[in-house]
Order: structure tokens, then sequence, then C-alpha cells
């Protein structure tokens, strides 16, 4: 039997229109404004936390290594956690979820404070407590990121994806300095302890928002399925694939800025807090800049051809700040790389986050987010240990090297003409006929296609099945296989699983109108009468309950909605 009929595909727009909604539209949604407002307090707090504990290691440890490592400490849980977090934020309340990460960098902002003040900070323990705070971050973010999708309307979310990266670099471009100014006039402890007084705006934002929730009659996924579901789709995503693996690559090359700032200003330039903390600030200017006009310079060049601009005016801007022996050389150096990260970086979130449904967002942010910082994480632990070993200078020069490597992945694999939407969530087909008595934990389930194709369609109807395959795969589907038969040549038969039933209801409800229409295709391909669809139970003696009194923890509900 077939499906119902396909919903027409609406056309896709792209994600930097020629014209469209201001900047600064977004604000004029109130949840989104508050929201946005106490994210710069708590983006304040960050900055200001990871100056002061970058200065507090200069004095606990000779290592460059080690103050490279505060940066690392913060940053690798965005590595490690991201992708489980992403898919915690898919699973639940995403508003509650962001609530309880909150705790972690302020219990790790209190601690820190705390054993400054008593004199019993060491340099594991400021690590630890840096990783603390990096943490509940991490936790966080994909969950307020993907939130935001729920604050906005879509026409409005290209720009309040870019509004959150300035919220960031606003913060970035004074905290600093800030942080560098209250290190020098009152001390690490009160340091420490104003950032965690910067968390609470958030908290009573989140508090407010009245968060509306789209009930779903089907139970949650586990967190090992949502996982392994949201690895399945990217898997299968060569695009994102490509976009994971260059941000990965550019946080590895700018982590040379980010984890070496604190050198740069007592060994190049031989200043004190107060100038890292302008260093900083200058990196921070640059950002915002490169954020306010990453939208103007996309409409006029294309996504690649900005993120290559990019890429190469940090590159140089590297390589003269290691050449630099005052600070009015560098600070304008700065600027310019803080432009080309922001740009480069908020162009790739952009793309991201607009390039997948819904239902897997933020989990597709927890990936992008695990490369990005992982490059961070991992590049302040490399280029930090390379000072060790040819100094300062060359190993800057060393990461503008990179940075011109990487940039030569745009010319291999460029994003121009692949940076639209994603095609929108299709129409939920009705439930399917079943007979059995069967509960959503019920499986694993096989799903079998029939085909008849005419052998001289065979080659462009297997170009459509290899295509639809991949969607299928990206949806949840598993073992996905395309067979022929051998007597009857005009016979094909597509065969994928589901562990189980429930899984594969969600499997039907990720299909966008794109994949839809692609089924579409192939259906059109076949005789009258096809395809054939088969649902089937594996191992159905494995799944009876053998007494009619036997506990099923299964959704009765549901079971009585399909059948009844």
């Amino acid at each position: 039997m077939k499906e119902p009929d396909n919903p027409q595909p609406t056309k896709q727009t792209n994600v930097v229109p020629a014209r469209g909604p201001g900047l600064f539209a977004p604000l004029g949604e109130p949840v989104f404004r508050r929201i946005w407002l106490a994210s710069l307090a708590s983006n304040f707090g960050l900055l200001i936390v990871s100056v002061a504990a970058s200065w507090e290691m200069t004095k606990l440890s000779d290592s460059p290594g080690m103050v490279a490592l505060v940066q690392t400490a913060i940053m690798s849980p965005f590595m490690v956690f991201s992708m489980v977090a992403g898919a915690l934020a898919d699973i639940f309340d995403r508003r509650r979820l962001s609530l309880f990460s909150l705790g972690f960098p302020i219990v790790g902002a209190i601690a820190l404070t705390v054993t400054s003040a008593l004199g019993i900070s060491s340099s594991a323990s400021l690590l630890g407590l840096c990783f603390l705070v990096g943490f509940g971050l991490a936790l966080f973010s994909p969950a307020w990121q993907a939130s935001v999708g729920e604050q906005v309307s879509a026409r409005l979310l290209p720009s309040a994806i870019v509004l959150n990266g300035i919220s960031f670099n606003i913060a970035r471009s004074v905290g600093p300095a800030l942080g560098g100014v209250l290190v020098a006039i009152v001390g690490v402890v009160l340091t420490f302890g104003i950032t965690t007084l910067l968390y609470v705006p958030l908290l009573i934002a989140l508090l407010m928002w009245k968060r509306e929730t789209e009930v779903s009659r089907l139970p949650p996924e586990s967190l090992r399925n949502a996982i392994l579901v949201g690895l399945r789709y990217a898997l299968n995503s060569p695009r994102l694939i490509h976009m994971l693996l260059r941000s990965f690559l550019l946080g590895f090359a700018i982590a040379s800025l980010y984890g070496l700032m604190p050198l740069i200003a007592r060994d190049l330039l031989g200043g004190g807090p107060q100038l890292y903390g302008l260093l900083l600030a200058a990196f921070g200017v640059g950002a915002v800049i490169g954020a306010f006009s990453t939208n103007a310079v996309a409409r006029r060049t294309g996504a690649e051809w900005l993120i290559r601009l990019a890429i190469l005016a940090m590159a140089l801007a590297i390589v003269g700040i290691a050449l630099s022996t005052t600070q009015w050389a560098t600070l304008p150096l700065l600027v310019i790389a803080g432009i080309g990260w922001m740009a480069s970086a908020t162009m790739f979130n952009v793309l991201v986050q607009t390039g997948s449904p819904r239902w897997v967002n933020a989990r597709v942010l927890g990936m992008f987010q695990t490369m990005i910082a992982g490059g961070l994480a991992l590049g302040s632990w490399a280029w930090g240990s390379l000072v060790d070993v040819v100094g300062l200078e060359a190993t800057l020069a060393c990461s503008s090297a990179a940075m011109l490597l990487f940039a030569l992945l745009g010319l291999v694999r460029p994003l121009d003409g692949q940076d639209g939407k994603v095609s929108p969530i299709a129409e939920i087909l009705p439930d399917p006929d079943i007979a059995m008595a069967i509960s959503g934990r019920s499986g694993p389930i096989t799903i079998e296609l029939e085909y008849r194709v005419d052998p001289e369609h065979a080659r462009p109807f297997f170009r459509v099945m290899e295509e639809l395959g991949r969607s299928k795969r990206r949806n949840g589907a598993r073992m996905w296989r395309l067979a022929r038969d051998l007597a009857d040549p005009a016979l094909w038969v597509e065969r994928y699983r589901h562990e189980t039933w429930d899984d594969y209801l969600r499997h039907r409800r990720r299909q966008t109108v794109d994949e839809r229409r692609l089924q579409a295709d192939a259906n059109d391909f076949s005789e009258a009468g096809y395809p054939v669809v088969r649902r089937l139970l594996d191992r159905p003696t494995g799944s009876v309950r053998w007494a009619a009194t036997a506990p099923d923890r299964g959704d009765s509900d549901l079971v009585r909605s399909i059948i009844g």
C-alpha cells in the first residue's frame, strides 16, 4: 500500500536573504529581549572569571603551558559534554535544563572565591574549578541556543543567532578590561565574588519565561538513543560533517590567541593584568564589529568568501602580533583578528543552526560546540606546549601558517550554493494500520517496501534511492539496504530497522517536505499499486508476554490509540 499523498513542498530560502528584518528586530520580542540582556550580564561574568583565573595562574605557576591550560580547563567540557548536553536539550524541557545548568558556574565561582580568600588555591584546584564552570556552561549552551527558535519567529532566527554572538562579544570587548581593572584594584578574591552575582539576572529571566511546550504523545527518547540518533544524523549529512571539521580547525588555529594572550601581554609587551584586559578588549571589539557586519558582508560575498577573507585576515594579524613589540601596534591587529574570528564563527553557527530540523537542532548545536570548543581546548594545550619548545613568537607564526592551511579546505569543498535553510517538517502522516496489540517498546521493527520499476529506469531509480536511504538513515533508520530480485529484475526491495515501535513513529514525524518529496519521486518510478509496505515485528516470540498478567511498562494508551 502507498503512503498518503505528500503535501507540496515550499520553496527554500537562503540563510542570508538579500533583504530581511533588521539585526535588532528580535529585541522587539519581550522574552528574547529579557533573556538576551540577562545573558549579557552572565557573559561578563564568564569573561571576568576567565581573566582573573588566568592571571592567578601566572602567580601559582611559572610554566606557560599551565597558563594556557586555564582556557583548556574552561573549554574542554564543551568538547566532552556538548553532545550529551544537546541530546538532553532535545529530550527534556530546555528552560528547566538551562536553570539546572546555571548552578554549576555559580558554585564554581563561589568555590574560586572561597579558596582564594582562604589562601588554599593551587594550580590543580584552580583548573578543577574552571572545569566546573565550563561544564555548567557546556550543559547550558545547547539548550539556550536551541531555545532561541522558540523565542522569536523563523524569519528573525538568523538575526537572533547573530545577536547572541554580539552579546558575548560586547562582554568580551569590555569584560576583559573590566576584569583586569578589578584584579588590579580589588584583587582576585572580590573579582571572583562579583562574577557570582552576574549570573543572577539570567536565572530570573529564565524563571519569568513561560515556555510553551508542544506535548507529544510519544515518550521521550532515552539519552543513549538520542545521542546515537544525533550521531547518525550527522554521519549521513556530508554538508554538516564538512562544517563541523572546519569549525574544529578554526578553533584550533585561533586558540593561539585565546590561550597565549596572558603571555603576549607579559612577555612580548612587558605589561600586567591591565594590559592583558586591554588586549582581550581589543579582540572583543573586533569580534563585535565582525558580528555586526556578518550579514551585510555575506549578502555581497556569499558564506564561503566571507569565511575565506576572515581566515586570511586572522592569519595576517597573528603574524603581525608575533612581530610587534608595542601595544599600539598589537591592539589594532587584535581588532582585525577579532573581526575575522567572529565573522567566520558566526557564519558557521548560523549555517549549522538554520540547516538542521528542530527535532535534532540542539544535538547539532552540541556537535558544533564540541568541535569548535575541542579545537580551542586542544589548540590551547598544543600551542602552550609548543611555546616551551620554540618560543612564543615562533608558536604564533606556526598558528598563522595553520590558519592558512585551514583556508584551503574552502577550495576543496566550498559552501556557496549549499547554505539554504532546512526544509520544514512535513505534515505528519496518520499512524499505520496494525492488528497486533503491541506497545511502544515492542521491537525491533523491520520496514520493507517493494517497488516494481521498469529495468530501463533502473539507473535513475537507484540514484534517487541512494539519496532516500541517506535521508532515512539521517532520521533514525538503521541497517538501511536496497536489494534487487535476481529472478525478477523489475522487483526492488528496500529494508531498514528501528529498535522499537516508538522509534519508528518518531522517524515518521521527522521527515521534512523535501524528504517526503524524495519518497514521492521514488514512488513515481513504480508500477501502479507499488510500493507495497510491510511493517514486521522481529523475533515475535521474544516480545510476547507468556502470561496475561505479566507486567508491561509499555504505553498502553498508545497501544489503544493505534489499534482501537
